[in-house]
This record gives structure tokens, sequence and C-alpha cells, in this order.
């Protein structure tokens, strides 16, 4: 994913003996029609640097507290540098919908102009014919829907991979008498990297004993590590030619050892082709950017060897680095929220079990681990002030005179901190996205870790699926738990910047292998009460939508609360306690999003009927279909409403799920189950009831 910066904080030391005759040299001058030319608030600049000391090791961190002083757009200087921060989701909106096309170019370092790695590369390449091209290629060969689910067998090998030697690993540490503590980034990393391996060049360059490739990801380490250092050149152009801190230099050698390997990687290949009799049927992307040949009126008439090496390696930089940390941070907020890890342990369990392995196909049944994952990207972007763009022009933004080459920097992480967009925004809740038609993929300007616009991050469809999946795999396989020493460290989410954002201490955790469920201890009533919702909810509303996994999941939150025993009931006096205890508070808060959830549950079986009329569609009906065809045709005596027919469906999905489970208890316990059962569905009818009183009016009920 692109995540280079055209600027790294400076806590540069640059010698006060060098500073102040370029004091004397350089004239500041602020004219330039200052007086007419309206900018955004910030700080004031220090001369001839600016802000550059204005921002320490956590850049996004400091604009984030400006923000409460100067608003959600913020002009800074770096150097001779003009910079405009956007810090809001209404403000990412005016740029991403009104003014992306005069901001759509990228801001180089002088070290990303190492081996002229910005003019192969897609994310820092300008945009033109040649940027169109490769984006054109990764959309349609690389990333699109086909490509990525034929792909999908690859992905899950590699992660299987991953689990085999993070119990290699731990087994090892115990044998040699240790915790079987293992660094999760670290094998994380590895899975990322093989993951990338196999889609470009359709093998694995790791192994965590193995030589082979360690040098490549030695070199990508040590250019991912230049990448990010302070240049005070990259600030003040007349220093480039100097290169004064050595960093130009240092990155021309491990760009070349990194470049050098992958052009291996491409001449082999080359050979291969002239030599192979038959053309290949699976095509890794290695091939597509070979093959590629194109008319030569928009751009070239093929890619050179020198830029498919540096594509290639691009792929291996953005694939690795920002799948790997996103999946270490979502490790890290569930070990630090029991409460989260124990639901998201319960929804695999439920759906996929223990005997099966995880598989992608799975991903659409999880709502709540999907809503982990927004929430840690919401939390933790992997590039938090995504990458920095150029302006292609003068422009007028919000009010503000913003002039040609103005460098652009989104805050994504500050946005996903935004007070009046999140409740309780500081906190790990993946609660808020239940029920909530709220994605990263660019139209939520609240939730924007992957950019948006024409300069979206182009993987991340690919790199949501590796994230899910590993994710769900670690939490399956594994019961993880953190030594008393380790936990203050787990707690710490002191941040660290490098090509994305890490976390300062790495994550170490123990694994403990989780047996299959035969032979051991199972909720069967958990297992019957999730196969009877599924059924029912097919039954009500035809194929699996993505919806009805969360509505699934509100109603085993109603169960839970309503179905205890109530003293209420007994002794109406006391009703009042419920609303002191918050039950109340959480009963509606469900009626709520279970509203939320049947009117676009609803709407679609509207809109799925007009096309099968006009014969745009087609499919068979389902309950919610002859409902809807009832209240078309007028068929009953009274007003038959859409709140009519929410109710109804809920009741029958509800009910019918209840009524169906059976467990063959001890004869001895029978009566505590009937008991209970009966408790539960009487509360259960009580809530359902009110939800129809709420939904209808009194003649209809």
């Amino acid at each position: 994913m692109e995540s280079w910066y055209s600027f790294t904080w400076l806590r540069v030391s640059v010698p006060l003996t060098f500073l102040l005759p370029l004091l004397v040299v350089v004239v500041w001058t602020k004219v330039r029609n200052s007086a007419t030319k309206r900018r955004p608030p910030g700080p004031t600049g220090w001369p001839v640097i600016g802000n550059m000391f204005d921002l320490g090791a956590t850049p996004h961190q400091d604009l984030y507290k400006l923000r409460f002083k100067y608003g959600p757009v913020i002009w800074l200087k770096f150097g001779s540098v003009n910079t405009m921060v956007i810090q809001s989701p209404k403000a990412a909106a005016e740029l991403f919908k009104n003014h992306d096309s005069t901001f759509c170019d990228r801001k180089v370092t002088e070290v990303m102009r190492s081996c002229s790695y910005n003019q192969g590369s897609l994310a820092l390449s300008k945009y033109g014919p040649y940027w169109r091209i490769i984006r054109r290629l990764c959309s349609s060969e690389l990333l699109v829907s086909k490509r990525v689910n034929s792909t999908a067998a690859l992905r899950e090998k590699c992660v299987q991979n991953m689990t085999r030697w993070i119990e290699d690993d731990s087994k090892a540490s115990r044998a040699s008498g240790g915790s079987g503590e293992v660094q999760i980034s670290r094998f994380l990393l590895l899975m990322s990297f093989n993951v990338v391996g196999n889609l470009m060049l359709s093998r694995d360059l790791l192994e965590p004993q193995s030589d082979k490739g360690r040098e490549f990801l030695d070199a990508m380490e040590m250019v991912m590590e230049f990448s990010v250092k302070p240049n005070v050149a990259d600030f003040l152009p007349f220093l480039k030619w100097m290169d004064p801190m050595g960093i130009k230099r240092n990155m021309e050698h491990h760009m070349g050892r990194a470049l050098k390997i992958v052009a291996e990687f491409v001449t082999e290949r080359v050979q291969q082709k002239k030599h192979a009799g038959t053309e290949k049927v699976n095509k890794d992307f290695l091939d597509v950017l070979l093959e590629y040949d194109g008319d030569g009126k928009e751009g070239p008439h093929n890619i050179s060897e020198r830029n498919v090496t540096i594509i290639i390696l691009e792929m291996f930089f953005a694939g690795s680095e920002t799948t790997s940390s996103t999946i270490e941070w979502a490790m890290v907020e569930l070990l630090c929220n029991p409460d989260s890890m124990r639901k998201v342990k319960e929804e695999i369990n439920s759906i996929i079990g223990l005997d099966q392995k995880v598989e992608e196909k799975n991903m659409d049944e999880l709502p709540y681990l999907q809503a982990v994952v927004k929430e840690t990207l919401r939390l933790h972007p992997p590039v938090p002030l995504l990458v920095p763009r150029d302006a292609t022009k003068d422009s007028n933004y919000m009010g503000y005179e913003i002039p040609k080459n103005t460098q652009v920097l989104v805050n994504a992480w500050a946005i996903g901190r935004d007070a009046e967009s999140w409740d309780d925004p500081l906190s790990f809740k993946p609660e808020r996205f239940l029920g909530k038609n709220i994605e990263y993929y660019g139209q939520h300007f609240e939730l924007i870790p992957f950019g948006s616009g024409r300069r979206i991050c182009v993987g991340f469809a690919l790199g949501e699926r590796v994230v899910h999946l590993a994710l769900a795999t670690l939490i399956q396989s594994f019961d993880w738990e953190v030594s008393n020493a380790r936990s203050p460290e787990i707690a710490d989410m002191t941040e660290r910047m490098g090509i994305t954002l890490r976390k300062l201490v790495p994550l170490k955790a123990i694994p403990t292998k989780r047996n299959s469920t035969q032979g051991s201890p199972i909720n069967l009533s958990e297992i019957l009460y999730s196969l009877m919702n599924t059924i029912t909810l097919r039954a009500a509303l035809g194929k699996k939508k993505e919806d009805q996994g969360t509505l699934k999941q509100l109603l085993k939150e109603v169960v839970d609360a309503r179905g205890g025993f109530e003293v209420g009931y007994f002794f109406p006096s006391i009703k009042i306690l419920p609303t002191k205890t918050g039950q109340k508070a959480k009963l509606e808060k469900i009626h709520r999003e279970l509203d939320w959830i049947l009117d676009g549950i609803v709407d679609g079986h509207k809109d799925r009927r007009e096309a099968i009329k006009i014969g745009e569609g087609k499919g068979s009906e389902d309950l919610l279909d002859v409902l809807l065809r009832v209240q078309e045709n007028g068929e009953l005596e009274f007003p038959f409403t859409t709140e009519n027919v929410k109710a109804i469906i809920l009741v029958v999905v509800s009910m019918s799920t209840l009524a169906s489970i059976k467990i063959g208890f001890d004869p001895k316990c029978r009566i505590y189950l009937r008991l209970y059962k009966f408790t539960m569905v009487a509360s259960y009818i009580t809530f359902l009831s009110k939800f129809i009183l709420l939904k209808s009016t009194s003649d209809n009920t």
C-alpha cells in the first residue's frame, strides 16, 4: 500500500555552525502578496526552517494536538515547503470529492529518487499516462474479484504455514526451558511476505529457519529504515547536491541491493518465456507486466524491465508491512480487551468450529470479526498521514488560497479520533460498527485508512482479505495469553513511525494450541441456536445477506439480555429496577439497531421485486416477499404497514429458533432446563411484543 512520506520529522541536529551562515545567505521573505492571500491557520514558523521543529517522532499525534488550537485545516511550512494538513471528515470530503484532480500528484522526497525509484513506482509516480496504465493493470489483472478469488488457496496456504511456524517456535521455546512466548509480528511479516511472493512471483521467498530470501528481506528493511529518516535536504533544496546527512548515499546502496535481487527474478522469468514451448496457463503479476503490449497512444508500448522490477519491489513494500502491522494492532487490542476477544472467539467457534480450517469464504459470516478489523483500522491506520499529495495548480480550498506545489497531508489517524464522528473515540469498541453501513472503501470520510479518490490504495481489497483470514486463523488456532512480566508492555500503545505505524514494543504472547472438538466438551445449545437461527433466516429472508450475520448477533444479545429471570414480572412495583441497572437502555439500543437492519433488508427485497417486475432480476419468493406481496395487493381488511411486516419477520425468526432447541440433558436436570426455557421464551415474547407495539398502531395490533 502506498506509504511513502514526503517529509520526515526532524529531530535533526544540524550544527549551529552550519545554520548560521545559512541565515546570512538565505533571504527569508514573506511578502509574495501575503496580505491578500488567505491561508489556513497554523503556528508561526522560524526563519528558514519554518515549523520543522514543531513535530517530533510521531508527527500525526503532534498534528492532532494542533487541531484543538487551529482547527481541522492547518497551514505549516517545513523549510521552503508549503504544507496543508487535513484533520476532519468534513475537510477530507471536500478535498476528495471536489478537489481530487487538483491534489492528485505526489510529493517525492529526495531519498525516494534514489535509483530513479519514483519514476517506475505506482505510489510515487506523477499522475499521467504511465500511472494510469499501471493502475489499470493492477485493477484488472491482480485485484479484480475473479483473480482475487482464484488465488484464495495461495493465501490460505501461507496463513496455515504461519500457524505451523508459531506452534513450532513456541514448542522450541518450551523445550529449552522458556515460556513458549513468540513475537507475533515476526511471523506476520513472514506470512505477508510470502503472500506477496506467491501473487507476484509464484513462490514462497521465506521460511523462518531458512537463509533463502533473507538477503532480500534485510535489504528491504534497510530501504524502509532510510526512507523515513529525517533529511534536511527535503526542505532546503539548495542542500540537495551536498546530501549533508548521507541519507541518499545509503539509500542508493540498499535500494540497489533490493532491486538487484528482484531483477534476478525478472531476468529468470524472461529467459523462461523465451524457452517455453507453450503459453503459461496460471499467470502471476510478473507475467502480466512482462506481457503488457500497449497501443502507444497513451503511455509506452511496453513496460521496461527496470520499471517491472521497481513495481514488483513496491508490491513487497506495500503488501507485507501494512498487512502485518494491522494484524499485530488487532491482536494487541483484543488482548487488552478480553470481552472483545471472547466475542470474536465465540463467533468463530459457532460459525466455523475447531475441526474446520478458516477459509476466506467464511468471512461474510463473521460480522463481529469484521467490526474488530474496522475498529483497528480506525485507531491504527497503517499509514497515519496517508501518502502526501501535491497541488498541481493554484486553487481555492474551503475559502483558503492554496498555491501550486503545496504538500497536502491527510491525517487519517486524527480523523479516526474525531469526536464529532465517533462516540468515545479513544476507546476500542467494535460494537460501534455492528448494524452500521460504515466501510473503509473511500466513501465514508470518517474512516479512510486507505485514502480516497483517484489515488486510493490500489491493494486494499486484497489486503483486507489477508487481514481477516490471518486474524481469524490466529484466534481459532490458539488461545493467547500474556505473561505477567509482559502485561505492561501490551497495555503500552506507544507508536513508532516506520514505513507503517508500528507498536514501539513488538507484541509477544504465549500461544496454546486449541484442540478440535472431538472428545472435548462443547456448547451444544450454542451450536443448535446458531444452526436454527441460520436456517430460519434463510427461509424468512432468502439467500444469505451481509446484514443477516449482524441480525443473528443482535438476536443473541436479546436472548442474553432478556433470557434471565426477572422479579419485576411478579412484583410490578419494582419494575423500575431495569432502568437503574441499565437493562432498559440496552434493550432500547437493540430495538433501534434491529429496526435499522430490518429497514435495510426490507428495502433490499423491495428493490429486487421491482427489478423482477421489469425483467432485470430473478429469484424465488421467501417469507418476506410473500408479506410484501400481501401488502402491495391490499389483501387484508386492515392497514398492513412495513412496520407490521418487520415485526412479523422478527417474531417468526426469533420464536422458531428458540422453539427448535431441544437438548437431551440428564433427567434430573430437565426440570431446570424447562424452567429456564420457559422463562427465556416468556421474556422473549415480552420483548417482541414491546417491539410490535412500538412499530404498530393500536388499531393494527
